[in-house]
């Protein structure tokens, strides 16, 4: 879930637990993707990589209580210098989705407004750092011809 891209998503996924290492595929709206990280069996804490392939990678870190990994992604954007954050819930295969849905979605926006702040601030940060990299594309152009 993000801001700029509201509501939840699907992917098709298959995660690997063995020996504290987590590994996978899947695909989703972007792509196929692989996955690669570490977990914790004592406390459900994880973390990992999601590597579309041939296109970027995101940072993921959560848990797992139970009812599915719950946590925050990372993905760098315009080379690292924004960072596009997102909540995530990854239930179990066989869940129902439906009847956890909302709540998930709920808390999760709770979460990321308190960690990421209002969606105004959020609204004018990614304005400027759009009108940033328009402004340096013009340069460049203009570099090119003179």
């Amino acid at each position: 879930m993000q801001y700029w891209f509201p509501g939840r998503h699907e992917t098709n996924l298959s995660l690997t637990f063995r020996q504290g290492q987590l590994t996978g595929t899947g695909s989703d709206m972007v792509g196929p993707y692989t996955v690669d990280g570490t977990y914790d069996r004592i406390t459900g804490a994880c973390q990992w990589t999601k590597q579309y392939v041939g296109r970027h990678a995101g940072g993921y870190r959560g848990v797992n209580e139970g009812r599915g990994i719950w946590g925050v992604r990372q993905i760098p954007q315009m080379l690292g210098l924004f960072i596009d954050r997102g909540g995530f819930h990854i239930w179990p295969d066989g869940a129902d989705v439906a009847a956890e849905s909302k709540e998930a979605e709920a808390a999760l926006l709770a979460t990321m407004r308190k960690e990421f702040g209002s969606k105004a601030i959020r609204g004018l940060l990614y304005l400027l750092l759009a009108a940033a990299g328009i402004a340096a594309t013009a340069f460049a152009i203009w570099m090119r011809r003179s």
